[in-house]
Parts: C-alpha cells; sequence; structure tokens
C-alpha cells in the first residue's frame, strides 16, 4: 500500500512538473524580451502576446504584409519606424530617429484603458493603479487612418501617447495627428502638445474628446495611475484644449454640408457619438467649417472646425468631433476621405 501511495505521488508530481513545463514553453513562445529603445512603450520589458495556442509571433506592418516571423532584439531593430501588429492583434509601436513631415499619436494608453475586460473597461477597475504591460490592440479605425496615410505616399513617424510626455522628435514634425479615443492624458502630455501648438505647430484632430481625465504614469514601474479628487472622482484635466463628449441621443446618419469650402459639397457621415467645444475668447477660438444636425435628446451637432489659441502665434488645428469618421463605414465614402486628404495634405505644408 505504502508503495503506491509513494507511486501515485510521484505520478502527481511528474504531471504537475509536464504542466508546468508546457506553460513555461507556452509563455517562452507567446513573450519577448527586447532591450531597445525604439519600441515605444515597453522599452526593456517583457512584451507578452496572449495566445490560446503557443505559436510563433507573427509581426506585419499596418497594411498586413509580413515582415517578420519570430521575436528577437536584432530583428526589431531593423524595423522602420511605423505601427506593426503581432498576430493580427496587438500592437508594436516603433519610433524613428528620423523627422518626418507627419507624425501620428497610435491612441496605446487610451486604448489600453478601455479594452473590454468582460465586464466592464480596464478604466473601471477599482483599483487606482493599472500595469502598461497589459496588450493594447488594434482596430479598424487604426487600420484605416494608416491606409488614409498610405494612398497619399505620405512620409510619417509613429509614436505612442505614452510617448508625447517625453519625445522630443515628434514637436520637429509639420503636423501631428491625434486620434481615435483620447479622453486620458496626463498633464505633462497636454502642455507638451499644447506647446507645439503654440508654437506654430499643426494638428489634426479626429477625436471626441480630448484629454477629459487626468492620469499620472510612472514609467519605472509602467503603470497608469488614476488621479482622482477628495470625492474619488477622476480629476479633470485642466491644461487642455476645451473638447468634450456630448450625449445626446445616437445619430445613424447625418449630411455634413461644408460651408466655408468651394461648391458647398454635401456629403454623408455615420456616428453614434459627437462633442461639442466650450468656447472660451480668452484663450481658445473656434471657428466652425461644417455640423452635423443631430435628433436627439438634446439638441446638439458635431461640428468640424478650426481651433485657434488667442494668446500666442499658434498653428492651424482642425478638430473633427468624432473618431468615427474612421470607420469602415465612412472611409468608403471616397468624397468625404478626399476631404480628409486635403485638409491633412494642408496641414502638413504649412
Amino acid at each position: 500500500m505504502f508503495k503506491e501511495y509513494i507511486l501515485f505521488k510521484l505520478s502527481i508530481g511528474v504531471l504537475f512538473l509536464t504542466l508546468v513545463l508546457y506553460q513555461w514553453n507556452k509563455d517562452i513562445q507567446n513573450s519577448a524580451n527586447l532591450f531597445t529603445d525604439k519600441i515605444s512603450y515597453d522599452s526593456n520589458d517583457e512584451i507578452r502576446v496572449i495566445s490560446e495556442n503557443p505559436t510563433p509571433i507573427t509581426i506585419k506592418n499596418v497594411s498586413n504584409q509580413i515582415a517578420f516571423s519570430g521575436f528577437s532584439k536584432d530583428v526589431v531593430e531593423n524595423l522602420s519606424g511605423g505601427l506593426y501588429i503581432i498576430n493580427d492583434k496587438f500592437p508594436l509601436v516603433v519610433k524613428s530617429d528620423v523627422v518626418k513631415p507627419l507624425t501620428i499619436v497610435f491612441p496605446y494608453v487610451n486604448n489600453l484603458l478601455l479594452t473590454n475586460i468582460g465586464n466592464g473597461s480596464l478604466i473601471e477597475l477599482p483599483q487606482d493603479s493599472l500595469s502598461l504591460n497589459t496588450p493594447s490592440y488594434v482596430d479598424e479605425l487604426d487600420r484605416n487612418l494608416f491606409s488614409l496615410v498610405e494612398d497619399m505616399n505620405l512620409s510619417y513617424n509613429v509614436i505612442s501617447d505614452f510617448d508625447l510626455e517625453n519625445d522630443s522628435i515628434w514637436t520637429k514634425s509639420n503636423c501631428v495627428i491625434i486620434y481615435g479615443k483620447s479622453k486620458f492624458y496626463t498633464e505633462k502630455m497636454s502642455v507638451k502638445l499644447l506647446d507645439y501648438m503654440n508654437d506654430g505647430g499643426n494638428v489634426l484632430m479626429l477625436t471626441s474628446s480630448f484629454a477629459f481625465y487626468k492620469i499620472k504614469i510612472d514609467a519605472n514601474k509602467k503603470q497608469v495611475i488614476k488621479v482622482r479628487n477628495d470625492l474619488k472622482e477622476f480629476e479633470r484635466n485642466r491644461n487642455k484644449i476645451p473638447v468634450y463628449e456630448t450625449y445626446g441621443g445616437i445619430a445613424t446618419s447625418s449630411t455634413l454640408t461644408f460651408n466655408a469650402i468651394e461648391n458647398n459639397r454635401e456629403m454623408s457621415i455615420t456616428t453614434s457619438h459627437w462633442c461639442n467645444f466650450s468656447q472660451n475668447e480668452n484663450t481658445f477660438k473656434f471657428t466652425p467649417i461644417a455640423s452635423i444636425p443631430i435628433n436627439g435628446k438634446n439638441k446638439t451637432k458635431a461640428e468640424l472646425g478650426k481651433i485657434e489659441n488667442t494668446n500666442s502665434i499658434s498653428g492651424s488645428t482642425f478638430l473633427i468631433g468624432s473618431e468615427e469618421v474612421l470607420l469602415d463605414v465612412n472611409m468608403q465614402n471616397q468624397e468625404w476621405r478626399n476631404y480628409l486628404k486635403e485638409v491633412l495634405a494642408k496641414l502638413i505644408e504649412q
């Protein structure tokens, strides 16, 4: 009986060891240690790719041409700057040390915080510190924006919103694109972008809300920290462009009329939410170019217009009040797509 007991324990031990080795092997195949500062948000740290089955890691550029399979420091060091996709899902932002006319700010931190975790988003978790190592994602907004830029044959660099705090290369670009979800910015990110605008930098904002809530980032611990007021509510970011989401119902389809553009063109656009601009003549002036009337619970509208800082000589900033202009249903509208190209070309040339 004692012998059978020993054999049973040995069997359990072997089984447990096998499971540990399997998991270790799975982790090795789905993670990599990259010691390079070319990686935007995770330099000198482990990038872990979650996969149901252990598979070779495949990295592609954003236009889905295969760059390479496997993961190593040498291969990543040889990648040109841009947005890459790991296993067709997770982002890899590779920075360039060469100044390009255009810089695209990939919303890594914002996408991460708004990732659905089954019963809500990551930002809704009760704890105040959240790991930056949680995989963010690439979606159709990203693919459509980069497709638009590729169609124009533009030379561009990519950084993440994380890099707005300390990357000096992007401030030398003629134009910066802020797109997608842009609610969660640190104070420093907002100030750096505002400084860029005030120094004559051009910005195209394809977002419905900019720097609405304040967060902090601990780069050493790779953490995002929620900043709360005395009531334990999110603290507002005071140094921000006054752009915010407005909820008044859901618009399924509206007609966008460009009043101040030649030939008074009309185009259709689909959006599920929109934004307003808090007019503050002492700091910012908003000049509307076009608007989308909304039939909802509250009378409101999505506006396309130009933002000017009245206290400085600033560059041109065009706001389009919804990131959802980049949805496939809108990108299929060739005239609307061409208009975005017109605006972007003008900003880069200035």
